[in-house]
């Protein structure tokens, strides 16, 4: 499952897990990444322009990914490469129900290839700015992620999706649309 930043994708992924699916989030996993001091050690070495006083600056890494497509493209691979093997031991070891996981750029990744169908979500860009605005506390990190969204490649991908599922009302409305695409997975 992807979608632009700010549709509605953890909330999908949660319904998902409701209707029996196992789930999988690469933001949460990637979290966790940046919290393993092994891995913070390699993406030292890797991107040292990153660090001040020897911790990971997040914001000096969104100038640098504003400010240099090649830096910003070498720091995703890099990112992509650590996950892909939590991915697959996740996938290898949840082989009683479907999995459903949550990747933001599921296609500039590489990891479509990994599953069987692909599902996208969408709302209108004033649903996505209040979900923003409500997710992050400080404008000025709002700011940075709109950003940082605008080059996710979602439109670009969108017709490679096997489910659109459009993220625009309630959430029992979100609900039902979801319920429907799971149960036609279920049924092929």
């Amino acid at each position: 499952m992807t979608g632009e930043l700010a549709s509605g994708k953890t909330t999908a992924l949660h319904i998902f897990e409701k209707l029996g699916a196992n789930v999988f989030s690469a933001d949460d996993e990637i979290e966790k990444l940046y919290a393993d001091r092994g891995f913070i050690d390699r993406l030292k070495v890797k991107f040292p322009e990153a660090f001040t006083d020897g911790e990971l600056n997040k914001t000096v890494l969104l100038t640098h990914f504003s400010q240099d497509k090649v830096y910003k493209r070498k720091y995703e691979r890099y990112l992509w490469s650590e996950l892909r093997s939590v991915l697959n031991d996740y996938l290898i070891t949840h082989t009683d129900r479907p999995v459903v996981a949550e990747i933001p750029l599921l296609f500039e990744s590489g990891y479509h290839r990994l599953f069987s169908f692909t599902v996208g979500i969408e709302t209108e860009p004033e649903t996505q700015e209040k979900y923003l605005v409500q997710r992050e506390k400080d404008p000025a990190a709002a700011e940075r992620l709109r950003t940082l969204g605008a080059s996710n490649g979602y439109n670009r991908f969108r017709d490679k999706l096997d489910y659109i599922i459009v993220n625009n009302g309630t959430i029992k409305e979100l609900e039902t649309k979801i319920e429907k695409v799971y149960r036609e997975i279920l049924a092929k």
